[in-house]
């Protein structure tokens, strides 16, 4: 029972991390890092980590140290003396526990270190009988339910997209038994990142079941100079004695008390009146205006311009990529037709989607 399993030591289960030492170390290019445990802390809040700036990746978080109190584990290789911390941030008026994990590469290394596989946080289950519930889907029918029992050997649920995309959410359900909204144990885990992710569910030869939550690494790599420390994004894991309902209420409160920008807490999401499908790409300055006369009568909140604003774009053979706007269809500009829009009382917004570029 590895809380974080390294790679070619034993442990013949999917680790949680996997490096690769620089050729001119005296490792060569070995990739096995055993971790043994050093050192732990215990404090009040999220320290540190929760003083991160707005461009950084969102996080769960600690607005006050009694809300929450965190643990720090560091665990080092005693060979290369690459150290590895594990952090659980307790939120016990949510019942929540929130994991990440952090890489160092000392500065005595004097060579930077490959990381070709990160996880976020390692679980391990003893054996029994366990139910793994995701949600899956398409364009028109996302978040569908997919819950089946794990048998021996992995299973991935994961995206490569760059996105988490509505093809596959980036959380998972673990259940004792079937997955039953009223009664039995589940354990949640959500991983707080919206790009390419990994979750596996390795079941063993005795059905122990390990879950690693992190980077996809089909995605990933990053190269650790010496002195410098990688951080994963956050997962939130949360427990359930009594059925998925009680699970999903936690999930509900934490997102919506510490996650959800504070601007946005509690506050309904505007009502938005989207161009596309009522006029497709015959986007004109007359026709948005006269949709967004009706769309202020009837209480929206914002109008979104969507495809067809653009340069040579009239269908779905060509345009993608100018983000040049049509002058023949908005004679006077975008920055008009927002204040337009703006003087009736609604908010504006654009439609751009590079990656179908």
């Amino acid at each position: 029972m590895l809380e974080y399993s390294d790679h070619g030591t034993g442990d013949y289960r999917l680790p949680s991390f996997r490096v690769r030492y620089n050729a001119k170390s005296e490792l060569g290019h070995s990739d096995i890092s055993p971790l043994e445990y050093v050192d732990h802390r215990i404090t009040q809040g999220k320290g540190r980590i929760s003083e991160r700036p707005h461009s950084s990746l969102p996080q769960v978080r600690c607005e006050s140290d009694d809300e929450c109190i965190t643990l720090e584990v560091d665990l080092q290789d005693s060979v290369s003396g690459l150290t590895v911390t594990l952090f659980y941030s307790v939120y016990p008026q949510w019942d929540v526990i929130v994991r990440k994990t952090r890489m160092i590469n000392p500065a005595s290394s004097g060579l930077p270190v490959g990381v070709d596989h990160f996880m976020s946080t390692t679980s391990n289950f003893e054996s029994g009988n366990h139910h793994v519930t995701h949600f899956g889907g398409s364009w028109g029918r996302e978040a569908q339910k997919i819950s089946f029992q794990l048998q021996q050997g992995a299973t991935r649920i994961e995206s490569t997209r760059g996105v988490s995309s509505h093809m596959h959410n980036p959380m998972c359900v673990i259940s004792k038994g079937p997955f039953n909204e009223d009664a039995g144990y589940h354990w949640g885990f959500m991983f707080v990142y919206s790009g390419s992710f990994l979750i596996e569910c390795d079941t063993n030869e005795t059905n122990r079941l390990r879950v690693n939550v992190g980077f996809n690494p089909l995605t990933f790599k990053w190269k650790l100079y010496p002195g410098e420390s990688i951080t994963t994004p956050e997962t939130i894991t949360i427990f359930s004695s009594s059925g998925a309902t009680s699970l999903t209420h936690k999930f509900h409160k934490i997102l919506q008390d510490r996650l959800i920008p504070s601007r946005w807490r509690y506050t309904r999401p505007p009502v938005v009146c989207n161009t596309w499908e009522s006029m497709y790409f015959d986007v004109t300055h007359d026709r948005v205006m006269q949709l967004a006369r009706h769309a202020a009568a009837v209480g929206a909140e914002m109008v979104v311009i969507d495809d067809g604003w653009f340069t040579n774009r009239n269908d779905d053979t060509g345009g993608l990529g100018d983000w040049e706007v049509d002058k023949e269809k908005l004679p006077f500009g975008i920055p008009h037709l927002c204040n337009a829009i703006n003087q009736l009382g609604l908010g504006f917004g654009i439609w751009i989607e590079p990656e179908m570029a």
